[in-house]
């Protein structure tokens, strides 16, 4: 059986790269350029987060607490203590 161990590996710096290379671009022609992002808490959201601060600068990008659908809301008014959230604007 042949080997494919070497050949599933990522470059994180240039994906990172393409990642928010395209979320600026496709923000700045769509005529915008601030986002917001809903943040759930999951991994997804917390990177999409982290990724459109770093394309479009923390003060531009919006993180909005989404409750998971199997979740109780809460009344909190604390925005989400993640790492990607804090890198947004609240």
């Amino acid at each position: 059986m042949k080997d494919l161990s070497g050949s599933l590996e990522i470059d994180a710096g240039l994906a990172r790269r393409i990642l928010t290379g395209f979320l600026r671009s496709e923000t700045k022609r769509a005529g915008f350029s601030r986002g917001v992002v809903g943040v759930s808490g999951g991994i997804d959201s917390a990177l999409t987060c982290f990724l459109a601060a770093e394309a479009l600068g923390p003060k531009n990008v919006l993180a909005v607490r989404m409750p998971h659908a199997g979740r109780r809301p809460t009344r909190s008014t604390t925005p989400p203590r993640s790492s990607a959230s804090a890198a947004c604007a609240r």
